[in-house]
């Protein structure tokens, strides 16, 4: 079949959702059929089909000509000028003829998900005025402090430093399929609050529960137990990274948001700095697409190459990022060298 599109002459149409659009512009690159044009054509799905995804018309000009490369270029359907162009390059979507930094690689500290439990009613507390943890439910929780860590949902990503929290959530375990037995022994409250909710649990749909112990979480390592935390909201179509911290206890992130962590207060501000710079915003935001649910995704961030962003990104550019921000002169050329040497050093 593929060699047949690679002889053809002939024009396909497809209505389809834009991120599928993609995929089939991937494809096309991974299987070298020759193209004489591609062209997405956006329209209001929300108006004409009422659903929430951006979708398009994707319109494939085959050619039997030799393969040479795939680009594609963008269209309003009331406008007949382009209004985008990107080009597939070595198996990356790339936008062309922008002024955009080179920042694409590999970053050298891994990219993390942050806890998912799905069960919201139970494992996700607030604090009343007389400081006491209410569940969804509008129960009063009292229950042992150990497994209780503030939490930072994609809503709260507004200021560059977080430090104070709304939410607070019930963590488990300290990494994945670790036995949650070892609660009812040493934290006996815990274990009867989580018990007295387990019909909660038993409803969770995804299989990945019905495979683990009681209680289980996804999302949780030795990562999530660092006390710093670069982390942004996977839904902001302008990504802002929040520094995270709590001086007792570790900051946990729910399951739409992307963190780096690490241990060190000055190489978290450092890189909280680098990640808002305009440089690195303006690499990110070139290879995001804002029709998607969510624009940022591990997926994405780790094609940032941090040890490209230091030997490009000055001191100069970060303290103007912290004017930006609003945040107070505290960046100096020793924190700085102190996190260049700290990239420089990690593995890809």
């Amino acid at each position: 079949m593929l060699e047949e599109y690679k002889k053809s002459n002939s024009i396909i149409c497809m209505l389809c959702k834009n991120s599928v659009a993609r995929n089939v512009v991937l494809e096309i690159y991974r299987n070298s059929i020759a193209t004489k044009k591609i062209e997405l054509v956006n329209f209001n799905s929300s108006k004409i089909f009422n659903i929430s995804a951006a979708a398009c018309i994707l319109i494939i000009k085959l050619s039997p000509e030799t393969y040479t490369e795939t680009s594609y270029i963008v269209k309003d359907i009331d406008a007949p000028e382009v209004a985008e162009k990107y080009k597939v390059v070595d198996g990356l979507i790339k936008p062309q003829g922008e002024e955009v930094p080179d920042f694409e690689g590999v970053c050298p500290i891994k990219w993390r998900q942050g806890v998912k439990h799905d069960c919201g009613k139970v494992m996700e507390l607030t604090k009343n005025q007389d400081g006491e943890y209410i569940n969804k439910y509008g129960e009063v929780v009292k229950i042992e402090e150990n497994l209780i860590f503030p939490l930072v949902k994609s809503s709260h990503f507004k200021n560059p430093i977080i430090t104070k929290f709304k939410k607070y959530v019930i963590v488990t375990q300290k990494k994945a399929k670790e036995d949650t037995g070892y609660i009812k022994e040493s934290l006996p409250l815990t274990w009867q609050y989580l018990n007295n909710h387990k019909e909660d649990f038993d409803k969770r749909k995804s299989v990945i529960y019905s495979k683990s112990g009681s209680f289980a979480m996804f999302g949780i390592g030795d990562y999530s137990y660092n006390k710093y935390k670069v982390g942004l909201s996977g839904f902001y179509k302008k990504p802002l990274f929040c520094l995270l911290y709590h001086s007792e206890k570790a900051v946990m992130t729910d399951d739409t948001a992307y963190f780096i962590p690490f241990e060190n207060y000055n190489l978290a501000y450092a890189a909280m700095l680098l990640l808002n710079s305009e440089k690195v915003q303006t690499f990110l935001l070139s290879i995001a697409f804002m029709d998607n649910k969510r624009p940022y995704t591990v997926k994405l961030l780790t094609r940032l190459d941090l040890k490209k962003c230091v030997e490009t990104v000055t001191l100069a550019e970060l303290q103007n990022t912290e004017q930006v921000l609003k945040l107070p002169p505290k960046i100096t050329n020793n924190i700085y060298t102190e996190f260049i040497e700290y990239i420089k050093g990690l593995q890809p």
